[in-house]
């Protein structure tokens, strides 16, 4: 049991903060109070000043040349109870500097035992940290060398091989000028997006004055006649004027010259495919394209021709075409055959079936 209790006094105790700061706290207190102590005992030990004399004149007090025994042996006791308390006072003194001293002693292992594992693991992480520095430089020194050969072996195939340098991508122009048959919708011209011309109001021309520009000139003029025959049949109802068979008549005849085509419109008004090719004109052939979504890009472009007859091919090669069954041509072929026979180069697109 001894010796248990001899290894736990001597396995280092571990304080906390507190418990340190209290065991501080006293230790300065018992120097502090050994400190008055001490300076107390010096006092003491110092001797004493002989009584100041009494002054002349003063009456001697006869009971302090003769003292009383019993007053002898009181002033004895009090000098043995003094060096009773100064020697209690010596002993505690000593007894608290050997505990004090017993706690320095055992805290002493504990503070070393501390010291030296942390030196220890200050040792083992500068160890770790040289040990990372060197794998690191070796790693760069590998890497910077592998480099150097690999440079040294370019320039060798270099100078015997020669140097390769990167083709520049040549865009082909069916590429670059890529056709596209395709439709977006900010194309779309069809339909005004602004509201104002989303519902467009019709005009009304007055009693067949007027017409109307790229609007059949006959239409117009039928739409005009029955206008005209609406409103004075409104207007005699309105004012209760009876039909008279003279405005039947007229209005008879107005229809029938609605109907007949007027030297204006024999001019103008017949459609392209109505025509002979001698009675084309620049309008009739712009009209044309636009049907067959034709255009060119080039100089002296011969017309397009609108049928098989009109193309100007040998009798073989059109009895050939018959024989097969095209009886029209394409728009393609509309625009390409002439410009084939005059023997110039032809690039040509179009949609397929």
């Amino acid at each position: 049991m001894k010796r248990s209790f001899d290894a736990m006094e001597a396995k280092p105790v571990f304080l906390s903060k507190e418990e340190r700061q209290r065991l501080a706290l006293e230790r300065r207190q018992a120097a502090v109070a050994d400190q008055r102590r001490s300076a107390l005992d010096i006092l003491q030990s110092l001797p004493r000043p002989p009584p100041p004399p009494p002054p002349s004149g003063a009456p001697r007090d006869s009971s302090s040349s003769h003292r009383d025994p019993s007053d002898r042996d009181r002033g004895d006791r009090g000098d043995r109870d003094r060096d009773r308390d100064r020697d209690r006072r010596r002993d505690d003194d000593s007894r608290r500097d050997r505990d004090r001293d017993r706690d320095r002693d055992r805290d002493e292992p504990s503070r070393r035992d501390r010291d030296r594992d942390r030196d220890r693991d200050r040792e083992h992480r500068d160890r770790e940290r040289g040990e990372r520095d060197k794998d690191r430089e070796k790693d760069r020194l590998e890497k910077m060398a592998e480099r150097e050969r690999e440079k040294e072996l370019e320039a060798i195939k270099e100078q015997y091989l020669g140097s390769k340098k990167p083709k520049k991508r040549v865009i082909k122009p069916s590429e670059k000028f890529r056709f596209s048959f395709d439709w977006e919708n900010t194309e779309d011209t069809s339909r005004d997006m602004n509201m104002l011309y989303q519902a467009p109001h019709e005009a009304r021309l007055l009693y067949g004055r007027g017409f109307l520009a790229g609007i059949d000139r006959r239409e117009q003029k039928k739409a005009a006649a029955v206008f005209e025959k609406e409103t004075r049949a409104e207007q005699r109802r309105k004012f209760g004027v009876e039909d008279r068979p003279e405005d039947d008549v007229a209005d008879k005849k107005k229809a029938a010259a609605a109907e007949m085509y007027d030297a204006f419109d024999m001019r103008v008004d017949r459609h392209w495919s109505e025509k002979g090719i001698e009675e084309m004109t620049e309008r009739d052939w712009r009209i044309f394209r636009e049907d067959f979504n034709i255009s060119y890009k080039g100089s002296r472009i011969p017309r397009p021709m609108r049928n098989w007859p009109e193309s100007k091919l040998g009798t073989e090669l059109l009895r050939a075409i018959e024989k097969v069954g095209y009886k029209k041509p394409s728009p393609i072929q509309m625009a390409a055959i002439p410009l084939g026979l005059q023997q110039r180069d032809v690039i040509g697109i179009a949609e397929t079936d």
